[in-house]
């Protein structure tokens, strides 16, 4: 401790004076299952040996090479010509890692080739793990035939598949104990056993335990000194509803379910990029279990959030809580630069299953990624199933607080333009319909004005009054004719040139400049959104409308003082700009590396998925934005490597073909992702993939080509006469609404975009006024829904849905070696074979409603209420609580397990209600002090008294915070920095951030994959690579160094003794409020001796007084050092 002088002999003697008092526990670490190892063998190992090394040493070999077989434990210890192949524990002196490694010429294995790095890395770390094998390990004899997978035996064998059954709790002997039939079925284990439980806890111990299970933080020496004296019947119940409902909940809670899913805000390897918005979810979390969501609510939301129906929505605030549950499937680890796309996507999704299946199922699921899983009823068939579904999705930002009011203003909009429209076109046919009337005479008028040498007013007005006109309307229409001329898309354009050119052919002049977009012969469309399906419409929010842009639509611009109409003339994905503007909220963290350059979310807009082949991907498009292809799922691009996936649109007004060449991804599948600029007219047309670029994108106008095609176009007289007839046509289209939806509704949307430019040749102002009235009102209106649009929002991690794709089964897990092509369904020992009943995208809501139903899954409700009762009871009723399968561990209780099970689904799923009846269980309450019946049952399966519990790294910080009055209970919002320590380095080092957290709760520092809190590694937190559901707890020196040395408890110790020297009193009644604060209980009448004698000989060590702060801070970081202090009873 920094400028302070500890007299260690001094401490030494007061812990071992605590030690005679009892206050120190004697911990005995239990050993983790060896299922952890068989595990990683099964993923890792298994895979390796079969692939790489079988052909010569295994019973199958036509030889078995240099003596050594290596389909066994047996044979692998056993060893061949050169010796055992494995020095258990050691990599250093075991041969089958010289032979991989490639150091020594002599023995170089397998001989085909070096493995990649990480298969070496994976055998190195199995090897120190002592080689742990599986159920199998024993030797095989010579030759024997594979054995059968036979999924429906190994359902009928194993407990865990069978479906749950309503339990009645069994008759007790003491039925006075049991206060619940959670002690029935207890102790009716106990007494066949001969045993009985322990005695109750006292008060204060109790109340500890109750307050560190439920909300993670000790209990105030005011809140205990209120509950021993309560003497009411349900004086702990009270404690146990208010505790339920404290946020403090929702917290404790949180840091459980984290591990389960190995929550992180960075993506770890080698610059630890930051997975921007996590922290959304983890307050999600806390939301969601503060709420009681009921558990099959809050799985569906993890898996299909973005898909429900009716998603749940914060009461607060109204935004959209279900989606931000689809972002723990991106909370996993991502490389920024891999050299192969398409085996970083095979493991990325191994990591989701993987998660997916323990979280949920408590089932090792991605076991099965190379073979059939060799113990539990789960085919590769079954992994690869999975995969394609996840495979038919794709990562995103959401905007989550404005998703479904600006969803609702979007549909609100919609509905406004199609009320709008017939009333607008109307007034269009209205206002036009005088001058079509007259259109023939004034074209031939106008030809006669051109032909008459240089146009002026005076040849005009000559021209006019041989002809009847009106010489100023004809002025007009001259101008219009001579404009066309130089606009090949104008609908004059054939009509001028027969002015200009006198040309006798105006069919062929219309051809030659109007050709039509073709596909290359053996393209592919991957879409069109002029003959789009529902499941090709995929937009990430509403700035792209409700449905693509049809041929006729009407939008309007501009202001209601000086309305624009526009007919849409190409069906296409159009940004709509009337969500322009969009912000993202204070804090709200883009995307890192190259899709940073613009803020994709909520403007963006995806493409049916699509193998890639040959390689040329054209998309027509105009205005400027942003693609991105993503292939194999791909988004972390950073660097060099990959950076031709995202490429700037520059700006255009007109339509024109761009390209993206993938051809280095050729026979990948991939997706197109579109996102417009701010304050660009952006759209995308339809995307082709093709050898060569399909045809400029001038569209012809086919009315037209009829018109010019026919008999009328034979003489300037026919011709006018034909086009007269061809825009009165339009009109009555118009007024009749009978543009939108049919053949030629881009021909007349053209047709009726000219009227709207040449509006000055109206000859009737009334009819045109009363138009832009009408536009005029229209717009006003939708300005005003616009101007409900919320353009600021925050952003979270979100899965979005695709197109549906099916994937094969990868033969020895390399995506190299494709099998049978698999369709996207649950587990076949659940749901069967067939497919998921989808009707488009993904499949994951069907999923989600499988999962969910007890009837066809029984593991997610068992697993769920084992969970909640290992955290609760120190161990789970099934041990291995993330593993239900055969390597994992038998329930201890069976018939328990059950009537949990059934309770939980029938009482609503509800997680409070559960833990409610847990804690107030007489077997709860129980003392967890030694008894007569630990002879009979030394491991206490029987749970004949309480367990002894370690605290959580988290929950030991926050108590130091609680406990010195530096705990600040702000929740929610950004992570605060991790403190990084000298030796925390490396690359993608974040900003250091202060050493007690800002006071907040361990649950808010930061998890960045690189740099992880020493202080929570000493105490066995997990790193985030997959599901945890039970922590290790080691007993190492680390820990007491920790306690020891940090600067952090230092800092608290200081802080707890200013606090404590600040309150009136003699010196005993100060350190009886320190235990009252640490332990929640008085000192011993020994103990109050011993800290007094401290003080005044650290004193005297340090040259201080005995009530100087210092030495009152030396005393409390003794007491931070005492076991019962980070230990529940």
């Amino acid at each position: 401790m920094v400028g302070v002088t500890v007299n260690y002999r001094s401490i030494a003697l007061r812990i071992g004076l605590l030690l005679a008092s009892g206050l120190l526990a004697v911990w005995n670490c239990a050993a983790r299952a060896s299922d952890d190892g068989a595990e990683f063998f099964e993923k890792k190992i298994r895979p390796i040996l079969v692939e790489q090394c079988y052909e010569c040493h295994s019973a199958k070999s036509k030889k078995v090479r240099g003596g050594l077989r290596l389909d066994s434990r047996a044979g692998l210890l056993q060893g061949g010509d050169r010796g055992t192949a494995v020095a258990s524990g050691d990599p250093d002196k075991s041969l089958i890692i010289e032979a991989v490694g490639y150091k020594n010429t002599e023995i170089q294995m397998p001989k085909k080739g070096k493995l990649s790095d990480t298969a070496i890395a994976d055998l190195t770390a199995w090897v120190k793990m002592g080689a742990p094998w599986g159920k199998d390990a024993g030797p095989l004899a010579a030759g024997p035939d594979k054995p059968t997978f036979d999924l429906q035996k190994r359902k009928r064998d194993h407990w865990a598949w069978r479906p749950i059954r309503p339990q009645e709790p069994p008759a007790v002997k003491n039925a006075a104990w049991a206060r619940s039939p959670v002690d029935r079925f207890l102790l009716a284990k106990m007494e066949e056993k001969s045993l009985s439980p322990a005695p109750a806890a006292d008060k204060r111990t109790l109340l500890r335990r109750v307050y560190f299970d439920l909300i993670g933080l000790p209990p105030s020496p005011e809140q205990v000194t209120a509950f021993v004296k309560d003497e009411s019947a349900d004086a702990y119940e009270k404690v146990v509803d208010r505790l339920l409902a404290s946020p403090q909940f929702g917290e404790r809670w949180a840091r459980h379910w984290l591990d389960l899913v190995r929550y992180a805000e960075s993506r770890g390897h080698e610059f630890d990029y930051t997975t921007p918005n996590a922290y959304q979810y983890r307050d999600y979390v806390i939301r969601a279990l503060n709420a009681d969501v009921p558990y099959d609510q809050f799985v569906a939301e993890h898996l299909a959030g973005d898909l429900l129906e009716k998603p749940r929505l914060n009461p607060a605030e109204g935004f959209n809580e279900s989606i931000i549950g689809t972002g723990f499937w991106f909370l996993g680890e991502e490389i920024h630069s891999p050299v192969d796309v398409s085996q970083d996507q095979a493991d990325r999704f191994d990591n989701r299953i993987d998660v997916m299946g323990k979280t949920f199922l408590g089932l090792t699921v991605a076991c099965a990624r190379c073979h059939d899983h060799k113990f539990d009823a789960i085919s590769t068939k079954d992994y690869y199933s999975l995969f394609g579904i996840l495979e038919s999705c794709n990562y995103r930002l959401v905007r989550f607080d404005a998703l479904e009011f600006d969803r609702q203003v979007a549909r609100d909009l919609a509905r406004a333009r199609e009320r709008a429209r017939p009333l607008i076109q109307r007034a269009l046919a209205d206002a036009a319909r005088p001058a079509v009337e007259q259109m023939s005479h004034y074209l031939l008028a106008a030809r006669d004005v051109i032909h008459a040498g240089s146009p002026n007013k005076e040849s005009c007005e000559r021209i006019a009054r041989a002809h009847k006109l009106d010489a100023a309307l004809l002025e007009r229409w001259t101008a219009a004719v001579l404009d066309a001329a130089q606009n090949c898309s104008d609908p004059l354009y054939a009509w001028a040139k027969v002015c200009t050119d006198d040309t006798k052919q105006p069919l062929a002049v219309a051809m030659k400049k109007a050709e039509t977009d073709a596909t290359p012969k053996g393209g592919e469309v991957i879409v069109d959104y002029a003959h789009s399906s529902p499941g090709d419409w995929m937009p990430d929010g509403p700035a792209f409308g409700c449905d693509p842009a049809r041929s006729g639509d009407l939008h309007l611009d501009g202001d209601p003082a000086h309305p624009v109409i526009r007919f849409v003339t190409d069906a296409a994905a159009e940004y709509d700009r009337t969500w322009d503007g969009m912000k993202l909220a204070a804090g709200a963290e883009n995307d890192p590396g190259a899709l940073a350059r613009m803020v994709r979310a909520g403007r963006t807009i995806r493409t049916p998925t699509f193998t890639i082949n040959p390689g040329k991907v054209f998309y027509r498009v105009k205005g400027a934005g942003l693609v991105f292809a993503a292939v194999d799922s791909h988004v972390m691009i950073a660097g060099p490597l990959h950076a031709e996936l995202v490429a700037n649109i520059l700006d255009s007004v007109s339509y024109h073909w761009a390209m993206l060449d993938l051809t280095p991804y050729t026979g990948r599948r991939a997706h197109l992702e579109f996102t417009a600029a701010d304050g660009s007219d952006f759209a995308v047309a339809s995307v082709v993939q093709a050898e060569a670029a399909p045809v400029p994108a001038n569209k012809a106008n086919h009315a037209l080509l009829t018109l010019l095609s026919g008999e009328e176009a034979g003489t300037p007289e026919r011709l006018a006469a034909g086009y007269q007839r061809l825009f009165l046509d339009a009109t009555k289209r118009l007024s009749a609404d009978q543009i939108v939806g049919t053949p030629e509704a881009s021909d007349y949307a053209l047709l009726a975009n000219w009227l709207l430019r040449r509006s000055e040749l109206f000859p009737d102002e009334a009819a045109t006024k009363t138009l832009q009235e009408t536009a005029a009102a229209a717009l006003a209106e939708q300005k005003k829904l616009a101007s409900q649009i919320r353009r600021d929002s925050r952003l979270a991690l979100a899965m979005q849905d695709g197109d549906g794709v099916n994937e094969y089964v990868f033969k020895r897990g390399s995506y190299k070696t494709p099998g049978d092509e698999v369709p996207r369904r649950f587990l076949e020992a659940l749901a069967g074979p067939e497919r998921l009943p989808v009707g488009r995208g993904s499949g994951r809501l069907e999923l989600a409603r499988q999962i969910t139903d007890p009837a066809i899954d029984p593991f997610l409700p068992r697993v769920m209420v084992n969970r909640l009762w290992g955290r609760l009871f120190g161990r789970g009723i099934v041990a291995s609580v993330d593993n239900f399968g055969v390597l994992g561990e038998a329930p201890t209780h069976p018939e328990l397990l059950d009537y949990l099970a059934d309770r939980f689904v029938k009482e609503g799923w509800s997680i409070k209600k559960t833990i409610r009846a847990l804690v107030l269980t007489r077997a709860y309450r129980m003392s967890s002090q030694p008894t007569e019946a630990d002879q009979a049952d030394p491991q206490n399966l029987l749970l004949h008294r309480m367990r002894l519990r370690r605290l959580e790294g988290e929950a030991i910080r926050d108590s130091m915070l609680s406990v010195s009055g530096r705990l600040d209970l702000k929740m929610f919002g950004p992570a605060v920095p991790v403190h990084l320590t000298p030796f925390l380095t490396g690359r993608g080092r974040p900003a250091d951030g202060p050493l007690d957290g800002d006071g907040r709760r361990s649950l808010y520092t930061a998890v960045r994959r690189n740099f992880l809190s020493p202080m929570m590694l000493a105490f066995d937190t997990p790193s985030p690579f997959s599901t945890v559901g039970r922590r290790t707890v080691s007993n190492v020196p680390a820990e007491a160094l920790i306690l020891m040395n940090d600067p952090f408890v230092h800092q608290q110790a200081a802080l707890w003794a200013k606090r404590v020297m600040g309150q009136v009193g003699a010196d005993k009644d100060r350190i009886t409020r320190m235990y009252e604060d640490a332990f929640s209980r008085p000192p011993t009448g020994d103990e109050l001796s011993a800290c007094l004698d401290f003080l005044i000989s650290q004193a005297k060590v340090a040259g201080k007084k005995p009530d100087d702060p210092a030495v009152w801070g030396d005393l409390a970081h003794t007491l931070f050092n005492v076991k019962e202090f980070i230990y529940i009873h």
